[in-house]
C-alpha cells in the first residue's frame, strides 16, 4: 500500500474519528516529522498518533470533551505539545486541565490574536506553510491547503451532528412525555438520577448518557442540579458543554470549590450556581427534598406523593457504609443503597424492618444476591416510588393475574401451582410472568396466616430464582417499574407504557450500533463516516510505523510508546472510579496528630493533646486485645532479600517483645508461579484495593494523586489496621500503603493460582470437588482476570 492509496485528494486529508474529533494530515510523505493536526478530543484516540501530532487547535466552541485531553497527549512530556487558539479560550482550556493534575503552563502556545499580527484572519497552523487556518469570531474554523478548503467546522456541523446538537434533539423528542410526572429514579452508569414532576437531579453524572437519555426520554434541559460528592468530575464536561451552548442554567453541589471555579470559567456562557455538597439542602417547587449527611456522600431524599397531598416518601441513599448504622435508626420508608456499600455493612441489615433496595453498581459480587429477596435496581430502567395505604389498592395496581389473585385469596394451593407453572412455561417476557414475584410478595407480607405465609414464601423464593427481569435495550423504553411501598415492605410492579416513536442515539461508534434500525439517520451517516475514517487512519499510521521499524531508534520508540500506553491506560482506570476527599472532621483531628507540620500542632495544642491521649489509649487497648489473641494469628514482619522483594520473619524481637503483624509476602516459588501465569497487577488494582482497605477501616476514600509516593494520614509507625480479608497489619517505619497493598494482591494471586493449578489436575467429572475449589479460589479473587477465570471454570463444568 502507498500513501496515495489513502490520500487520493485533499478531502482525504481530513479524518473524522469521533463526533467532535478531527485529524488532519499535513504531510507529503510518510517520512515527514509530526505531520498531523488534531482538533477536538476522543476518549479512545490511538496512542500511536500522539507523537505524530504537530499542533492541537482549540476552538472557541470547545470541541470534544475537554476532560479527555489527558488521554490524547503525552502526559509524561507536556512541553512537547503545542496549542493554537484565541487567548481567552487557550487560557481557560489549559487551566481546566489542572482538575486532572496536568500543569500545562510550559506548553508551547500560539495565540492567533497576537503571535502573527501581520495576518488579520489567516494563521499558519502547520510548519508546512501551505496549510492556513482561518479563525472566525463565531467560533468557526477553516483550514485551507493549496487554495482548497479541507476543513470547515460550520459546514461539518450543518451536515452532521455535534454532541450538544444530539442533546438538543433528545430534549426536543422528550418534551411531550408524561412518564416522569411522578417521583422516582433512573439508574444510569451505576448512579441514580432522581425525578419529581418532570424535573431531574443527578447524583454524579453518567459517563455515557446519549443512548439512555434517548431511549428513556430524559430531557437534559430539565436536569437542574448535579450532586457531586466525588472529587472525580470528569463526566460532567459533556453536559456542561450542552448548557454552555444553550446559555442554560445549572446548579452544581460540590465541595471542590477550586475545580468548580475552573468549570465556570471554561463554560462561561452557562449560568452556574454552586453550593457546598456538605451543606446540601434542596427543596424544589415540585416537592423534591434532598439533604446531605455530615462529612459523607450519603443523602436523604424526600419525594412528594403525587396522589396524596402533603404526604412524602423518605428514602436515604447510602453510597458509603460509614453512616449505615445511624441511618437505620432514622424513620424512613425504604433504604436505597449501592451493592458495594451493602456488602460492607450487610450485618447491620439483619434486623431492620425497612425495605432495602440495592443498586447494581457493577460490583461482580452482586451475584451473591441472586437467592435473596432484596430488590435490585438495574441500569437503564425507570423506577417510580409509590406508597399504598391498603392491601386492596396495592393488589389492584397489578394488571391482569385475576385467576392467580383469586387462587391466593382462597388459598387454593393446587390451582395456584398450576397457574404458576403455566406462566413459567409461557412467554418469558410477559407482564403477568414478570409481575408474579411482586404479587406473591405483596400477599405474603400482608397475611397473618402462618401456613399461608410459609407457602407463599416458598413460592416467592422459587419464582425469584426462575423469573429473571432483564429487559433488552429496545424494550426499556416501554417499561416502568413501580416500587410499591406498603406495610414496611416493597414489591415491584412492572407497567407497560407507550413506547416513544422517536429515534435513538448511541454513545460509541461500532458496526453493530451504527446499523441499528432506530438510530437517528444523521448520526448513522456520521457514524459510517467515522468508522471508515478510523480504518483509513489506522492504515496510514501502520505505514508510518512500518517505516520507523527500519530505523535504529525503533527499540527506544517502541519502549516509549509502551510507557505512554500504560500511562494513559492507568489514567483511564483511575478516572473510571469515584474518589472522595477526607472528611473535614478527620482533617481537623487526624492530620494534626500525624502530619509533620509541627507549627500547626503547637498552634492547636489545646485540641491535639487531648485527642492524642485518646488515640494512645485506643491503641494501647487494641494492643492488649491483640496480645491476648496472639495465639490466633502468627505475626510476621518485613525484611528484604537481594531482589528487593520483602520476605517474612516470624516475630520482631525487641525490648518490649511485642507481636508485630504485617502482610505475608510471596516466596521464591510463588514468584515463579505468578510468572508462569503471567499475572499483572496494575496500578489501578492497587489503587482500588487501597481505597477498599481505607473504607473497611473507617477512613474516607483516597485520591489517586500522590498515593503511590505519599501515605494517607493513618499510615504511621505502630498503627494497626486490617486488610479486606481480616489480616492484621502493624505499620512499620518505611511502610507505604501502596507497597503493602501490592504485596497483598501478589500473595492473593499466588494462593489463587495454587488452587487453579489443583483444579487443572482434577478430572472434569469431579464436579463437587471443583465447586469446592472454586469457592475457595473466590476468597482470593480481587482483580478482573481472576473473576474471568472463575467464570470460565464454572461455565465449563456446567456445560460438560
Amino acid at each position: 500500500m502507498h500513501l496515495n492509496d489513502i490520500i487520493k485528494t485533499n478531502s482525504d486529508r481530513l479524518f473524522i474519528v469521533d463526533t467532535e474529533c478531527f485529524i488532519i494530515f499535513t504531510g507529503g510523505s510518510i517520512n515527514d516529522e509530526r505531520p498531523f493536526i488534531r482538533i477536538g478530543t476522543w476518549y479512545d484516540l490511538p496512542v500511536e498518533i500522539i507523537p505524530l501530532v504537530e499542533n492541537i487547535i482549540i476552538s472557541d466552541r470547545i470541541l470534544g470533551n475537554p476532560s479527555y485531553e489527558q488521554f490524547n497527549i503525552d502526559v509524561r512530556h507536556l512541553e512537547a505539545n503545542r496549542y493554537i487558539g484565541g487567548e481567552s479560550i487557550l487560557k481557560r482550556f489549559l487551566e481546566y486541565q489542572r482538575i486532572f493534575g496536568l500543569d500545562l503552563t510550559n506548553v508551547s502556545v500560539v495565540n492567533i490574536e497576537k503571535d502573527i499580527p501581520e495576518l488579520s484572519s489567516q494563521k499558519n497552523v502547520s510548519d508546512r506553510d501551505q496549510f492556513i487556518g482561518i479563525f472566525y469570531t463565531d467560533g468557526n474554523i477553516k483550514i485551507d491547503h493549496g487554495g482548497n478548503n479541507i476543513f470547515d467546522l460550520n459546514a461539518i456541523n450543518r451536515e452532521s451532528l455535534d454532541n450538544a446538537g444530539i442533546l438538543n434533539i433528545i430534549s426536543s423528542n422528550s418534551k411531550n412525555t408524561d412518564r416522569y410526572k411522578g417521583a422516582g429514579l433512573v439508574i444510569i452508569d451505576n448512579n441514580p438520577i432522581f425525578y419529581q414532576k418532570g424535573y431531574f437531579t443527578s447524583y454524579q453524572f453518567p459517563d455515557k448518557c446519549l443512548h439512555d437519555f434517548s431511549v428513556l426520554q430524559i430531557d437534559p434541559n430539565y436536569i437542574r442540579e448535579l450532586l457531586l460528592p466525588s472529587q472525580n468530575l470528569i463526566n460532567i464536561s459533556g453536559f456542561m458543554k450542552f448548557k454552555n451552548q444553550r446559555g442554560g442554567k445549572i446548579k452544581l453541589l460540590s465541595d471542590n470549590s477550586e475545580q468548580i471555579e475552573l468549570i465556570k470559567k471554561l463554560f462561561k456562557n452557562s449560568t452556574v450556581a454552586d453550593e457546598k455538597f456538605s451543606n446540601l439542602h434542596i427543596n424544589t417547587p415540585e416537592g423534591l427534598k434532598i439533604n446531605s449527611y455530615l462529612n459523607s456522600p450519603n443523602i436523604k431524599i424526600s419525594f412528594k406523593q403525587i396522589d396524596i397531598k402533603d404526604e412524602e416518601i423518605t428514602v436515604p441513599f447510602i453510597k458509603s457504609p460509614a453512616d449505615t448504622a445511624r441511618i437505620l435508626k432514622e424513620k424512613s420508608d425504604a433504604i436505597l443503597i449501592t451493592y458495594t456499600a451493602y456488602e460492607e455493612s450487610a450485618l447491620l441489615f439483619k434486623s431492620t424492618e425497612v425495605p432495602v433496595i440495592v443498586i447494581d453498581d457493577g460490583n461482580p459480587n452482586i451475584r451473591k444476591l441472586s437467592e435473596s429477596d432484596k430488590i435490585v435496581l438495574k441500569s437503564g430502567i425507570q423506577y417510580d416510588f409509590k406508597k399504598y395505604h391498603s392491601l386492596e389498592d396495592l393488589i389492584n395496581e397489578f394488571d391482569g393475574l385475576t385467576e392467580t389473585k383469586n387462587a391466593i385469596e382462597t388459598f387454593d394451593k393446587d390451582k395456584l401451582d398450576l397457574l404458576i407453572n403455566t406462566l413459567l412455561t409461557g412467554d418469558s417476557e410477559s407482564a403477568d410472568l414478570l409481575n408474579l414475584p411482586g404479587l406473591l410478595k405483596a400477599y405474603m407480607r400482608n397475611t397473618t396466616d402462618r401456613k399461608k405465609y410459609s407457602a407463599l414464601k416458598d413460592l416467592y423464593q422459587d419464582t425469584c430464582q426462575k423469573i429473571i427481569f432483564n429487559p433488552a435495550s429496545e424494550l426499556k423504553s416501554s417499561i416502568k417499574v413501580i416500587l410499591a411501598l406498603h406495610n414496611n415492605s416493597c414489591c415491584t410492579i412492572i407497567k407497560q407504557i407507550p413506547a416513544p416513536a422517536a429515534e435513538i442515539f448511541i454513545d460509541d461508534y461500532n458496526p453493530a450500533g451504527v446499523e441499528k434500525a432506530a438510530l437517528n439517520p444523521d448520526q448513522q451517516k456520521l457514524g459510517r463516516r467515522i468508522l471508515e475514517d478510523r480504518e483509513r487512519l489506522m492504515k496510514l499510521l501502520g505505514m508510518f510505523y512500518k517505516e520507523i521499524k527500519e530505523t535504529p531508534s525503533f527499540g527506544k520508540i517502541e519502549k516509549e510508546m509502551s510507557l505512554l500506553k500504560n500511562e494513559i491506560s492507568a489514567r483511564k482506570d483511575i478516572y473510571n472510579n469515584e474518589f472522595y476527599s477526607f472528611s473535614e472532621l478527620r482533617k481537623s483531628v487526624s492530620r494534626k496528630l500525624f502530619n509533620e507540620d509541627i507549627k500547626e500542632i503547637l498552634q492547636n495544642k489545646k485540641i491535639t493533646i487531648p485527642a492524642a491521649i485518646i488515640v494512645i489509649i485506643l491503641l494501647l487497648s487494641l494492643f492488649f486485645l491483640i496480645k491476648n489473641r496472639s495465639s490466633e494469628t502468627t505475626g510476621v514482619i518485613k525484611t528484604s532479600d537481594s531482589s528487593g522483594i520483602a520476605a517474612s520473619s516470624e516475630q520482631k524481637s525487641g525490648e518490649d517483645k511485642k507481636t508485630v503483624f504485617t502482610v505475608k509476602r510471596v516466596d521464591d516459588q510463588e514468584k515463579k508461579l505468578l510468572q508462569k501465569h503471567k499475572v499483572k497487577i496494575s496500578e489501578s488494582d492497587i489503587y482500588r484495593y487501597s481505597n477498599d482497605v481505607a473504607m473497611k477501616n473507617g477512613y474516607e476514600k483516597l485520591s489517586y494523586d500522590g498515593l503511590k509516593d505519599r501515605n494517607p494520614h493513618w499510615i504511621f509507625p505502630d498503627n494497626i489496621f486490617i486488610m479486606l480479608d481480616g489480616e492484621k497489619v502493624t505499620v512499620q517505619k518505611g511502610d507505604t500503603l501502596w507497597d503493602l497493598c501490592r504485596a497483598k494482591l501478589e500473595k492473593m494471586n499466588a494462593d489463587f493460582y495454587k488452587i487453579i493449578d489443583e483444579i487443572e489436575k482434577t478430572d472434569i467429572s469431579e464436579k463437587s470437588k471443583i465447586s469446592r475449589l472454586l469457592t475457595e479460589a473466590e476468597k482470593f479473587s480481587y482483580i478482573k482476570q481472576q473473576f474471568e477465570i472463575i467464570d470460565f471454570y464454572k461455565k465449563r463444568t456446567g456445560n460438560e
